[in-house]
């Protein structure tokens, strides 16, 4: 709605992916998903991801790459999304006001099935939202999760 560009960051952790458990109104469900927020004018996609992460699970972030222009829905929707990777020192509360319940970790090879739709782990939901699908599948396709082998899935 503002016209500048929103931010959708996929945290690492230690080599963990860190994950939301976030209530989603239009679905009336709970996701599995990456943080992400509305972009602001006269504040970087980079600014925003960084700010995403402090306010969605109290994390500073100590090293961020661009993962690339995202659109979520171009049928629908005229929005654009840089999506990020950050790497993260740690990780604090959840935003419960935002509607996330917990902050989850997972092995990339985990993220991996959950997207693929395996079954879930530990009772977590399988991963259907398309930035973190879209993040997770960039930062693979680059190199970044060499342990996460193609035939594995």
């Amino acid at each position: 709605a503002s016209g500048a560009a929103g931010a959708a960051v996929l945290p690492l952790l230690g080599g963990d992916i860190v994950l939301l458990r976030h209530f989603r109104h239009a679905t009336r469900r709970w996701h599995l998903e990456i943080p992400r927020g509305f972009g602001e004018v006269g504040i970087s996609a980079a600014e925003q991801a960084k700010k995403e992460l402090r306010e969605e699970i109290q994390a500073e972030t100590t090293r961020l790459t661009s993962l690339g222009v995202f659109h979520s829905n171009t049928g629908a929707a005229t929005d654009e999304v840089e999506l990020f990777l950050a790497e993260i020192s740690g990780v604090g509360s959840p935003q419960l006001t935002e509607g996330i319940d917990a902050i989850q970790t997972r092995t990339p090879h985990q993220v991996a099935q959950l997207i693929a739709g395996n079954i879930a782990i530990d009772g977590s939901d399988l991963i259907t939202d398309s930035f973190t699908i879209g993040a997770f599948t960039r930062a693979w396709l680059r190199g970044l999760f060499p342990s996460v082998g193609q035939a594995s899935v």
